[in-house]
């Protein structure tokens, strides 16, 4: 019976749409445990285990590697009815925080969605199951960005869905409708996606270079630094996500320096920035060991270039192919740029 398809995403550079040529790709390598280095959305993870392989989902945000444990790791736990119910409804005789109104109030949604933010983050904590719990988290993560423009926390833009304009992009109907039915339809689509495959997959939280490539195939979605010489950088544009998981301290770890108070800060990782990145991918390239099969996805136009990371990757002793994955658009592009597929079988 075949996996149930992987459920639609606002997650900038999700490869959902790239998983038919993943697919292909996968299909022509023999190999049985794959590791999913920069796992995102979750959407190569879940194929992944879909073909029957023993999946570790790796990603350096809490979101991520919470949404890998609930689609990946998950093999069949759903949120009951009634815990989904209660989640944006206060429990009686708890207290409960304001570190959403209080810390971003007026920078990313309005009054009312900030408090059933404030009320939904703190129940979800409170979930005893851990698999509910990251079933929980994925569908309030997606309601949270079905309601931003661009679907982001890069910038202190709430004026975008309130201004009384003319509007060329955006979907006003998605912003205006209230979180509650969001997490609903979200928890429908996790729910749909959830499937038993009888292996134990794992998810670990780590950078990429401290994460352990221990199987057969290792699987590369880097972040990509366009031909402009600017990366994006996923902790500051999903900052508010992490910032719910780590409710107590939101207050404490914001960085009140810059407009739109981004959780955790942290700078640029070398993968991001254009003045190291073609040395740290040809790093992070060595580090796969020679008896695995590397699998790369990445686009025309970047820093490194593909031909850059063929070249690499023969001095390493490789004989790796470019095949192409799809044409494309990130979100905030202006251009669009061949997705490609770099594929390098085990010597």
């Amino acid at each position: 019976m075949p996996a149930p398809p992987f459920p639609t995403t606002r997650w900038m550079g999700s490869k959902r749409a790239s998983l038919p040529a993943l697919r292909a790709v996968f299909a022509g390598l023999t190999f049985d445990s794959a590791v999913d280095v920069f796992s995102g959305s979750g959407a190569v993870s879940h194929l992944l285990k879909g073909l029957g392989k023993q999946v570790h989902a790796n990603d350096a945000l809490a979101s991520c590697a919470e949404v890998a444990r609930a689609l990946v790791v998950n093999e069949g736990t759903r949120l009951p009815a009634a815990q989904a119910a209660g989640i944006f409804r206060a429990r009686r005789g708890e207290a409960y925080a304001h570190h959403v109104t209080e810390t971003w109030g007026g920078l990313y949604y309005l009054p009312s969605e900030e408090r059933a933010l404030d009320v939904a983050a703190q129940n979800v904590a409170r979930l005893e199951d851990a698999l509910e719990r990251a079933v929980a988290w994925y569908a309030l993560f997606q309601a949270c960005l079905k309601k931003r423009p661009y679907a982001l926390f890069h910038r202190a833009n709430l004026a975008l869905r309130t201004r009384d304009v003319p509007r060329s992009f955006g979907n006003k109907t998605s912003w205006d409708r209230p979180c509650p039915e969001h997490f609903r339809a979200s928890l429908d689509e996790a729910h749909a996606a959830i499937f038993a495959s009888g292996r134990r997959h794992r998810v670990t939280q780590r950078d990429a270079f401290a994460c352990a490539l221990d199987a057969d195939l290792v699987y590369l979605d880097p972040p990509y630094v366009g031909p402009r010489g600017r990366g994006f950088d996923y902790a500051d544009g999903y900052h508010l996500l992490e910032g719910l998981m780590r409710y107590d301290v939101i207050a404490r770890r914001v960085d009140r320096a810059r407009k739109h108070l981004p959780f955790a800060p942290r700078p640029a990782t070398d993968l991001t920035d254009p003045r190291t990145a073609p040395e740290a991918l040809a790093s992070l390239l060595a580090r796969v060991p020679r008896r695995a099969h590397l699998v790369l996805s990445y686009r025309h136009g970047g820093t490194p270039s593909v031909e850059a990371i063929t070249r690499t990757l023969r001095a390493l002793g490789r004989s790796p192919v470019v095949r192409p994955g799809k044409a494309g658009r990130f979100a905030l592009a202006t251009r669009d740029r061949a997705e490609v597929i770099v594929v390098a079988p085990a010597p």
